[in-house]
Formats: C-alpha cells, structure tokens, sequence
C-alpha cells in the first residue's frame, strides 16, 4: 500500500500519488483528508518517463477536463442530488473556470479545455467507477457526496488515470458564492497540475519542527522527499499551504508554475481567462479578426509598440496594427489613424502596473523603485512605450510625481547601480531603456545592464537596481505591462465568455472588471 499524496506548494512531484484534500469557503483551510490506495505514478507520463502535463520544463500544456455526470446534474459522487446551500452546477462551473484560467492558466502557458464537457459514465452512478481508462488523460471534475460534511475536497488525480483511476477530483459543494470556491479550485487543480503541499518540503522542516508552513494534515508526510522544488524558498503565501489566507495564488506560485510550465512568449498580449489576442488564421488581410486563442507565441499573438508612432500595437512580423472597427478589433496595415492608436493605464487615464517576480507591483520607495504588494495607487503606475510630445518612447514615466521619469546613476551602468526618479527631459540618455525580449528593461546605452529585483525574492520592499544576465535573465529581471488597454476613451475586452474564437470588442470602461485587464509581455 502506497502512502503518498498529490502534491502542492511548489515542490513539484512526480512520485506516487494518494488523494489529497483541500478546504473551501473558510477563512482558514480546515486540514484536508486523504484516500489511500496503490497508486500509479503521478503526472501526465509522456514516454512513460514524465509525469506532468508537459515534457519538459517550460514547455507549455493542454489539459482537458470535464465534469462527471452526477455534477452535470447537480448530484455528489455518489449519486445523490445536492441540497441547498449548493448554488448549482452552471454556477460552479462558470465559478471553477474563471478561477482556474485566470489563475494558473493566465500565469503560464497552460490552456485548459473541456469545461462543457460529460465524462464518459460507467452507467453505476458512482463516479469512482468512471476513473481509469474510460476517461485517460483528463482531469474529472466533480462534487463530493450530498451527505459530506463541509469542507474538504478531494484529489487522487495523476493526470493520466490508468487501472486505479487517479484523476478524480471531487471538491465540497457547500460553498455558495464564486469567491469561496476561489481557493479550493486552485488548490485542487493545483495537485492536478502536478504539485504539493508547501508544508511537505524537505526545507520546511528540520528536527522534528515545521519551519515556515506550520499547519498540516494528519496524513501528510513531513518531511516528504524526492520532488523537485520549482521555488529556492518556502512559500507561505503559497495556495499550496495550508497557512495560505488569500485563497489566491501567490508570487512564488506563479513563479513555479512558470519554471515547470513556461511563461508567455514576449509580445503576447494576455486577456480574460489566459488567452491571448490573435490574428485569426495569421490573415495579412486588413479587416482581419483578431479574438481569443490559447497563446502560442507566434507572430499573429505577438506584439510590440513601435517607437515610431504614439499608440500602435503591432505584431512581430508582417505590420499588421490592431484597430478598432465598427466596435471589434481587427488587424490593418498601420496608418497612425486615431483608431489605431491604444494606451495602457487605468480605467480612466494612462499609466499601467509594472509587475515582476510573479505579480508584485513596480513603485517607489525611499526615492528608488522597489517592488510592493500591489494596491491599485497611483504610485505604483507607470506611463511605458509611448511617444508624446513631451516623452520619449525609450522614457518610463513615473505616474507618482509630476513629470519624473526612472533614471540610473550613470551613462554606463554598474553591477548594483541603483535607479532613482528625476525630472524628465529629452537629452538625458540615463533615462533611455530598450526592451530586448524575455522581459528585460535594459539600460539603451550599455544592453548588458538592466533592472533587477534584488535578492531574486518575491518579497515587498526589495529594490530595483541595475545587474546583468540580460541575454539570459533569471525571474527577478523579467517585467510585464498589466492594465486597461483604451483607444478613444473605451477599453478592450474578449466578447462572451472569453473563449476561444471570441472576438475583442470595446466596452465601457471600469474599474471593476477583471475582463478588461491585460497582460502585456515585454
């Protein structure tokens, strides 16, 4: 008999599997109840040698799912139809979606499929007889059984089911609104997609003590050998452990999820539920769609703001600029009209989220940049490739003073050189940056120095300064754009439901729409 669970945090395993649990709709994750069982290997084994979802790190996966029959309609496990306070399948499985693509969908190169798919049905009703080989290779989705007491959900998925069936994963359905289901879908998911409890690492125990993760299971095994530690420090934060109250992903999660899993190419333009605009079938034509599509990296969902013109949002290859057309977005050769011509910022005005080590927010602090939790202020918005009258395409203007663009100390750079704010001005070239790819911001007049989040850690407070290994940059020297993205007063969306095909359309623009935001990759 195996003992050994899925795991989460992110130590990455791929050894035996048990079933793992998970607590949902508390303040704080009650401990989580394991099945055990002889368990097959877990992952996705490819070759019969790999057990994640990709081949090798950094390569991007698919991973379908679908939801068990019992829960399409309505029913727990094991059959029996779910009583209120449940808020019904549509509900969940709209809930479950949008917390799984905006969460590790969005954070790295994963598309998840199948969400209106039925698993195939063993015909008894019982959904552990649907696991195995009748539905390999995907991800069941269901709820536990209508007598359960709340609140603790289940995994014994190991990506692709074999005899024992280890891809169930049957979360507690007592939770009634989308944010209480938040934590628990990203938790599970989380094992799917081949990771541990934090709390399990070998570095998050020494003599009998729980370090830094201190609340556990009953069945978990500290400390538990043999994984891959996809982060060099114990995550906390982490969704993967059980000290987590955000119930959302943490930067060092995001920073795993992206070593095993990849990040998004540079130039992907990143919306709703993890996919990205693209140039349908790689058409030159003008007029040509552009709508949502899993990330790809290729030249029709990569783009770039030229230095040439203020605005533009142009693909990587062939000059197709989006614009905006009788309300949708379509790709054109680029012609500097007004409808061409996009900004990032808020809902209301320009500037954008500089973001780094997974999504902390680029600000000010002490007089230098630093990285902060971040809290929607003006002080953590910068104004980045765009050209006015007043500001250079190579400038980055600080959104928190009047007129102040970052600077480095010197023409040349240095190892640690730190950065500072000054006012803005068109002949200062300390204030010119280029972006070479990978999401490097590097000095333009010495490439191999640029902006590094010292220390490596996702940790609020730490300063930006100047390093190198620009040509090949570790995490902490790899920046992206987040905000709304505006043309003429009206901010991009995905139409619909954000699925793939849907078209990008112009909304009114608000605050407080997670659909609006975008990701732009530098």
């Amino acid at each position: 008999m195996t003992v050994n669970k899925n795991r989460i945090g992110l130590v990455a395993y791929a050894t035996l599997a048990l079933a793992a649990a998970g607590c949902m709709a508390q303040a704080t994750d009650a401990p989580e109840s394991t099945a055990t069982q002889d368990a097959p290997l877990y992952g996705k084994p490819l070759n019969g040698s790999n057990f994640y979802w990709n081949a090798n790190p950094g390569d991007p996966a698919y991973v379908s799912v679908c939801f068990t029959s019992n829960a399409v309609h309505g029913k727990g496990n094991d059959g029996v139809t779910l009583p209120a306070p449940f808020p019904g399948y549509a509900n969940v499985k709209q809930w479950v979606r949008e917390h799984i693509e905006n969460g590790w969908g969005r954070a790295a190169n994963i598309f998840f499929d199948g969400w209106d798919t039925t698993c195939a049905t063993a015909g008894t009703g019982d959904d552990s007889d649907e696991r195995g080989t009748i539905n390999q290779d995907r991800m069941m989705l269901s709820f536990t059984s209508a007598s359960s007491a709340c609140c603790t959900s289940y995994t014994d998925i190991n990506g692709k089911a074999d005899p024992w069936g280890g891809n169930l994963i049957r979360w507690d359905w007592h939770a009634t609104t989308k944010t209480d289901w938040r934590g628990a879908a990203l938790h599970e998911i989380g094992h799917g997609l081949g990771f541990d409890h934090e709390q399990e690492r070998p570095d998050n125990y020494s003599n009998g003590v729980l370090l830094t993760c201190k609340n556990f299971a009953s069945n978990d095994i500290l400390p538990d050998t043999g994984g891959t530690n996809y982060t060099t420090f114990v995550d906390k934060g982490s969704i993967m452990c059980y000290d987590n109250t955000t119930h959302d992903l943490s930067p060092g999660d995001i920073m795993g999820i992206q070593l095993r899993y990849g990040r998004k190419a540079s130039g992907s333009l990143v919306g709703f539920h993890g996919l990205c605009a693209n140039i349908s079938g790689g058409s030159v034509a003008d007029g040509a769609s552009v709508g949502a599509w899993p990330c790809t990296g290729s030249w029709n969902d990569t783009f770039y703001r030229p230095n040439t013109t203020a605005g533009y949002v142009e693909s990587t290859q062939n000059s197709r600029c989006l614009k905006v057309s009788n309300g949708s977005v379509v790709a054109n050769s680029c012609s500097a009209v007004s409808s061409e011509l996009f900004n990032f910022g808020d809902a209301s005005s320009i500037g954008a989220e500089l973001r780094a080590l997974g999504n902390l927010c680029v600000t000010m602090s002490g007089g230098h940049p630093a990285v902060a939790n971040c809290d929607s202020s003006t002080g953590q918005r910068w104004d980045i490739q765009r050209v006015t009258s007043s500001q250079r395409y190579d400038q980055i203007r600080w959104l928190g003073g009047t007129n102040q663009c970052l600077t480095t100390t010197t023409t040349t750079g240095g190892m640690g050189e730190a950065l500072s704010v000054a006012t803005c001005s068109a002949t200062d070239t300390r204030q010119r940056f280029s972006y070479i790819g990978k999401g490097v911001i590097a000095m333009a007049n010495n490439t191999g120095y640029c902006l590094n989040v010292s220390g490596g850690l996702p940790t609020p407070g730490s300063a930006i300064g100047l390093w190198n290994q620009c040509s090949a940059p570790p995490q902490n020297e790899q920046f992206f754009v987040h905000g709304h993205l505006r043309n003429n007063g009206s901010c991009l969306a995905f139409a619909n439901n954000a699925s793939p095909g849907d078209a990008i359309v112009t909304q009114t623009c608000s605050s407080s729409s997670d659909s609006q935001l975008w990701d732009m990759y530098l």
